[in-house]
C-alpha cells in the first residue's frame, strides 16, 4: 500500500513547499515552516491525509495564536485644532496587539 499523501493548509490556502520523509518507524512526516504575521492570528493550520483506502479526507486541525506588538492610533470625532481654553474634546485610543495591550494616558504637564 503506498503511504498517504500529507497537505497542508493555512485558512483555505494550501501550502506548498512542505518537505516529506519516513521515520524510523515507516511513517509520513510532512513538515513546513512559515514565517507568521498578525494576519495569520486567529486562522487554521490543517494537515490533510489523503489515501486511496479512505472513503474521506482525514485531517487534523490547530488555530493559530500569533502574539505580536501593538499598533497605536489615536482618533477624535471632533476637530483637533482651534481649541478654545475651557472646551472639551473627546479622544480615542485604540490598540491593536496580541495579547491585548494595557492603554494608559498621560497629560503633559504645561506652565502657568
Amino acid at each position: 500500500s503506498p503511504p498517504p499523501q500529507l497537505k497542508w493548509y493555512l485558512g483555505d490556502t494550501q501550502v506548498e513547499n512542505a518537505h516529506r520523509a519516513i521515520n524510523a518507524a515507516g511513517n509520513v512526516v510532512s513538515t513546513i515552516e512559515l514565517r507568521m504575521s498578525r494576519r495569520d492570528h486567529g486562522k487554521a493550520l490543517r494537515c490533510e491525509a489523503v489515501h486511496p483506502a479512505l472513503t474521506t479526507v482525514v485531517d487534523v486541525k490547530s488555530f493559530l495564536d500569533v502574539q505580536y506588538a501593538p499598533t497605536v492610533e489615536i482618533s477624535s470625532t471632533d476637530p483637533l485644532t482651534n481649541l478654545v481654553e475651557g472646551s472639551s474634546v473627546r479622544l480615542h485610543c485604540t490598540a491593536d496587539s496580541n495579547p491585548v495591550a494595557n492603554i494608559v494616558w498621560f497629560r503633559e504637564a504645561t506652565g502657568g
